[in-house]
């Protein structure tokens, strides 16, 4: 079911979908990074002033010490009093500026608890800055300090701990957070090979199959994997029409080519019996595609008019022929007729000239008698 519908995606989208996921797997990884990566320089800074709160606690106990024996530090002393305060004020209250954030939790709940000490401690070493050695005061502040400079700086070592303990935490969680993000990493991208896999390159390779199997002269060829209405499903559709046309083709190829043999075999059927002399031979015209047999029954049409044309021309020039021998005839008996005629005449002539020489001669002998 899957399947389907991942075969039904455009593949664009599907290609666009792992990218989006792997960018966001990286943004969210790089983001991680990046708020480790910060909250560790944060975390730093604040251990860092963290654990100088713990020196600044044994310095002010050397100092005091060292008032008390004679020598002048205490504007050394007063100044890390301060700066012990200061640092105090910054863990507990954040700092804009530095970046550092306001104190929460446990940490917040020690620091409140070394500001407590801190309040009774910092009245000590204000009555030692303010008095001198030989005041009952000035040995009742030295001695407090004394015996709770330890008390205040275990309180502040406490308090170095749970943020150190803290910061390690919130290190474990980004790591399991890094951990999950690499196995959704691995996941998406197991998903993405199945996507690749089952919606693209199988298609693509069963594509493939059927276009050799044309290529080899096969042509009827069915997928092996169903396709969806991507584009592959489009390209399979179109290659399938394609098939089917080709087959058509192929079809009406050999259709054409067994009309043809059987047009060729007609007209020389046709052709013997024509060379026989049977003029009323003719070829069945069936379709469009008749051409053969049209041009034939034409051609045979045409012989046969024009035989019949030369045939009433034969039989015309016949009648002209008899009429003009039967005209010759007539001609010949009125030639033999004026030839016995003139013989007639000639035989007469030949008479009255017979007939005049014999009156000449007698004419003569007349004459001669006379005489």
């Amino acid at each position: 079911m899957g399947g389907i519908l991942l075969k039904n995606i455009p593949i664009k989208y599907k290609l666009l979908g792992i990218v989006l996921a792997l960018v966001i797997i990286n943004l969210i990884t790089g983001g991680l990074v990046l708020c480790v990566i910060d909250c560790m320089k944060k975390d730093a800074e604040i251990m860092n002033i963290a654990s100088m709160e713990r020196s600044l606690i044994k310095d002010m106990s050397k100092y005091t010490t060292m008032i008390s024996y004679g020598e002048d530090v205490k504007n050394v002393l007063k100044e890390k009093s301060d700066m012990f305060e200061k640092n105090l004020n910054t863990l507990l209250y954040g700092d804009k500026e530095r970046g550092i954030p306001e104190a929460s939790g446990e940490f917040k709940d020690q620091l409140l608890k070394v500001k407590k000490l801190w309040k009774e401690y910092k009245e000590n070493i204000n009555v030692v800055l303010e008095s001198s050695p030989g005041d009952p005061n000035f040995l009742e502040a030295v001695n407090y300090i004394r015996n709770n400079s330890k008390v205040l700086f275990n309180e502040q070592n406490k308090a170095v701990m749970i943020y150190q303990k803290n910061s390690e935490e919130k290190i474990e969680l980004v790591k399991t957070i890094v951990i999950i993000m690499m196995v959704i990493a691995i996941i998406i991208g197991a998903l993405s090979y199945y996507v690749v896999k089952v919606a693209i390159i199988a298609p693509i390779m069963d594509l493939k199959r059927m276009l050799m199997e044309v290529v080899n002269g096969n042509y009827d060829v069915k997928p092996k994997i169903k396709f969806g209405n991507d584009e592959l499903g489009d390209l399979e559709k179109c290659f399938l029409h394609m098939i089917n046309k080709i087959k058509e083709l192929i079809e009406t190829i050999d259709s054409d080519r067994k009309a043809i043999r059987k047009t060729f075999k007609e007209l020389r059927e046709a052709m013997d019996r024509l060379a026989k002399g049977d003029l009323t031979v003719r070829l069945e015209v069936k379709d469009k595609r008749s051409k053969a047999q049209e041009a034939f029954n034409r051609a045979v049409e045409s012989m046969q008019n024009l035989i019949k044309s030369l045939r009433q021309e034969i039989i015309n020039l016949n009648k002209e022929i008899n009429a003009l021998r039967e005209e010759t005839q007539r001609a010949k008996e009125t030639a033999e007729q004026v030839a016995d005629a003139a013989n007639q005449v000639a035989v007469a002539a030949t008479d009255q000239s017979n007939k005049l020489q014999d009156l000449t001669q007698e004419v003569e002998d007349t004459a001669k008698m006379a005489e």
